[in-house]
């Protein structure tokens, strides 16, 4: 992930007139906490999502309950358009990329086989799950909006953008969201540890 992206939520505070919106909760890295954190200390609500039972159950606590144990897709569908607000900051970091050396494979097709998301060893189905979160942050979006993508580089060799953004990122800049933060150039090992988008849209 890019060291800490999620703190650059503190350069736009005076932009936040909405929901901060986190689809993938922390693990050990710190970003459900340090946005929970900051969203208490500013009056913003904020919502934290993973479908990840431990995960949530970790989110859970550390957000005194404000936390939702689903995909991304269902929490933006069924329960979001329930609290008639609109989003100002969303961190997408959520349905991990399968590497190339196969690590945890096995873990994570089971994990988001039981959620009935598919999983074959590609990384088509990543991509689609943050492109899909992306278009409902558009589509509930305030008129100032960011939109944070984690593992999200521009491939060394090909220029082409790669990683969980991949679908996403263009998606966002077609509906006139700006990047904000130069993505990350490099291969995949380089990308999935310093790789990130951030973009911003002000209307």
């Amino acid at each position: 992930m890019g060291a800490r992206a999620y703190t650059l939520i503190e350069d736009h505070l005076t932009d936040i007139t909405g929901a901060v919106v986190e689809i993938g909760s922390e693990r050990n890295e710190g970003s459900t906490t340090f946005l929970h954190k900051i969203c208490t200390e500013n009056d913003i609500k904020f919502y934290t999502v993973d479908f990840n039972e431990l995960q949530y159950l970790n989110a859970k606590k550390i957000t005194n309950g404000n936390a939702y144990n689903m995909t991304g897709e269902h929490f933006f569908e069924h329960i979001f358009p329930s609290h008639n607000e609109k989003v100002s900051f969303a961190y997408l970091d959520n349905f991990d990329l399968v590497t190339h050396d196969g690590r945890n494979w096995d873990r994570r097709k089971s994990l988001y086989h039981k959620h009935g998301l598919n999983m074959f060893g590609h990384n088509n189905d990543s991509k689609q799950a943050h492109l899909t979160q992306a278009m409902c942050v558009e589509k509930f979006s305030a008129d100032k909006c960011f939109v944070l993508i984690d593992d999200t580089w521009i491939d060394n060799t090909s220029n082409v953008i790669m990683g969980k953004g991949a679908y996403a990122v263009g998606f966002l800049l077609e509906s006139e969201f700006k990047l904000l933060n130069c993505i990350f150039k490099g291969n995949e090992v380089e990308g999935l540890k310093n790789g990130y988008a951030f973009l911003g849209r002000t209307l």
